[in-house]
């Protein structure tokens, strides 16, 4: 009767023990919203967050560059670009988060893309008032010869990139008699350097640039990763797809 006895209290402290390091972590990703069950002897609650948050949380891209326009002085917007640079930088490497080489390999990853954009975004900016500052950045050698070399050049080396350019933009665009009339209307103009200049920086250095910038792959295997954290995940509700 004894041994009964202590044999129950036995099982119960062993449930209780065990529902005790169970915990409830409530998550959403595109569609839905989940709450899951974990072992908070395996995770704490902020790896669980800041891990979630390294994926689906906020931007990692580099917005303060406000390279499109000429509004700020070119020293505001390269302090705003470092600013935003080191806060989210520093934010990434400093998250807890659980030990899997996805989730890790995925940080590594966000973190070499945000150092290129923003050597690339620099090199951008200070071009804006000195288009030699584009030498300080090792563009990719198509980008270098198509872009960076007319850009530094100026003169009727910059009005052949922006010509070659804009008939390259046409073929991929759903309205190129637009960007065929825009193109005459600059390079008709008192200010068609300039103007040029505007165009091939943005539409042709800097999307070559991007484009070989390494970028973190956003597929299932982080969202399959992070869901076997949990013991069990209930949908809670979800959007109509």
């Amino acid at each position: 009767m004894k041994f009964k006895l202590f044999l129950s209290l036995f099982l119960c402290l062993v449930l209780s023990t065990a529902f005790a390091q169970h915990k409830k972590f409530k998550f959403i990703d595109e569609l839905c919203e989940y709450e899951g069950t974990y072992d908070s002897k395996k995770y704490t609650e902020q790896q669980l967050k800041d891990t979630y948050n390294l994926y689906y949380g906020e931007s990692w891209l580099l917005s303060a560059a406000d390279y499109r326009h000429r509004s700020k002085p070119t020293e505001q917007v390269l302090t705003e670009l470092k600013t935003e640079y080191q806060t989210k930088r520093a934010k990434l490497k400093g998250f807890q988060l659980v030990k899997n080489p996805v989730f890790i390999s995925f940080r590594d990853s966000l973190v070499l893309s945000m150092d290129q954009e923003y050597l690339a975004k620099s090199a951008l900016v200070k071009a804006l008032k000195d288009p030699k500052a584009l030498l300080e950045y090792k563009a990719p050698d198509s980008c270098a010869i198509n872009y960076t070399k007319p850009l530094v050049e100026g003169g009727e080396a910059l009005m052949k990139a922006y010509e070659v350019l804009t008939k390259h933009q046409m073929k991929n665009n759903g309205d190129p008699q637009r960007l065929y009339n825009k193109y005459l209307s600059n390079i008709q103009s008192s200010q068609k350097y300039e103007a040029a200049f505007n165009e091939v920086i943005i539409y042709g250095w800097w999307n070559c640039v991007n484009h070989f910038i390494p970028r973190p792959t956003y597929d299932t295997r982080f969202s399959e990763n992070y869901h076997k954290l949990f013991i069990k995940v209930d949908t809670l509700d979800c959007d109509e797809p």
